[in-house]
């Protein structure tokens, strides 16, 4: 079955999760919806910790890579450092700046099932609302390729 997915999911009112847009924090309640909006047709909400070397090794260039090879497809990442200064201090480092979103209250981890790292979940455009096209623990590029593929067809 199908989910049909709000923006509201990625950042509820309720909910009080950090958001690091271009090196700059802020809480969901100052981005409810108009910061996740997108012209994307596919969404990949990819699910990291800094201590994780997987994704660590993606993070840094293969990730940037597969989402600029499919045009659009975005980038949206979910840091689940229970420490997020380990996290900031990681895409400092590294100067990354692509959307990351706090999951300290489990929403999104409670809304796709990942409660391990790395993880993903493949979203499609419907309408207004985003529909769940598949999520996973894991990394595997090709099996994430073979999911953006499919959900382009049964558009």
């Amino acid at each position: 079955m199908k989910l049909l997915l709000g923006v509201a999911l990625f950042i509820s009112a309720h909910a009080m999760a950090a958001v690091q847009l271009e090196n700059k924090v802020f809480t969901s309640s100052e981005l409810v919806g108009e910061s996740l909006k997108s012209s994307s047709e596919q969404r990949l909400v990819y699910f990291w910790a800094s201590w994780c070397p997987d994704c660590r090794s993606k993070l840094r260039g293969e990730l940037t890579q597969f989402v600029n090879k499919n045009q659009g497809l975005e980038l949206v990442t979910v840091n689940l450092d229970r420490d997020f200064a380990k996290g900031k201090a990681f895409l400092k480092e590294e100067k990354l700046g692509f959307t990351v979103i706090r999951d300290d209250e489990k929403i999104m981890r409670k809304s796709f099932n990942i409660y391990a790292v790395p993880g993903w979940a493949l979203l499609k455009k419907n309408g207004e609302s985003w529909e769940l096209v598949n999520a996973e623990t894991g990394s595997d590029l090709a099996k994430i390729q073979q999911n953006v593929t499919a959900s382009r067809g049964s558009h």
